[in-house]
């Protein structure tokens, strides 16, 4: 006598990245589809697998809308409205992307240039802040400011630019908005919206907006 076997079709497979390094954010979080169909779970009875990824088998063709919130409010999204999955996908075993940011909660990873940062100035909450290396592309990163003008922006890869003194030289844009300088903790102020930084290391900074 054998043992019946069931095989399970693979509907869509969900990563959800970190916005600015692409990694796939640690933290088990509350997804749902609209039709509130359950994720496939793994192994360890989790429903995020090993690779990062929430998965969905058996499901009748259709659309489905997908809703991703951090418990925790370390990780937050700037794409307005649910995201929309269409079964079935042309290619099921590819995972479908979707970026999250993290929040001022947030801690950084170890190693990895941070700034976290504030917003000074009037009507602040919700300010678009881009920062980049001087003279360089824009890597056409960015995070929102939240209510209280407060943000958290990590500045992995590169390369950045340097200073002669070895130091990141960068510059930061708040849409819309100009930057006439601000202050970082333990190093001192600067003027405008070029400013250095110690590589590899999590700072303060207050920006001065107008």
């Amino acid at each position: 006598m054998t043992a019946d076997t069931i095989q399970h079709r693979l509907s869509f497979a969900l990563r959800v990245a970190d916005h600015f390094s692409n990694i796939s954010v640690d933290e088990t979080l509350d997804v749902k589809l609209d039709t509130r169909e359950r994720p496939v779970t793994s192994q360890a009875g989790l429903v995020r697998h090993d690779d990062g990824t929430y998965r969905w088998a058996d499901l009748r063709d259709g659309l489905r809308e997908v809703t991703i919130a951090s418990p925790s409010r370390r990780w937050t999204t700037w794409t307005p409205g649910p995201l929309a999955v269409s079964v079935p996908l042309a290619d099921p075993q590819t995972a479908v992307r979707y970026e999250m940011w993290p929040t001022p909660l947030a801690s950084a990873p170890p190693g990895v240039s941070a700034i976290r940062g504030k917003l000074l100035g009037s009507a602040v909450s919700g300010a678009r802040i881009e920062i980049n290396g001087t003279a360089m592309a824009p890597t056409g990163r960015y995070t929102l400011a939240d209510a209280a003008g407060e943000f958290l922006y990590l500045l992995p890869g590169g390369p950045w630019p340097v200073t002669v003194n070895g130091a990141l030289d960068l510059q930061i844009t708040v849409v819309t908005r100009t930057v006439s300088g601000g202050d970082i903790a333990g190093i001192g102020s600067f003027v405008g919206a070029q400013f250095e930084l110690p590589p590899s290391r999590e700072m303060r900074i207050r920006f001065h907006v107008i």
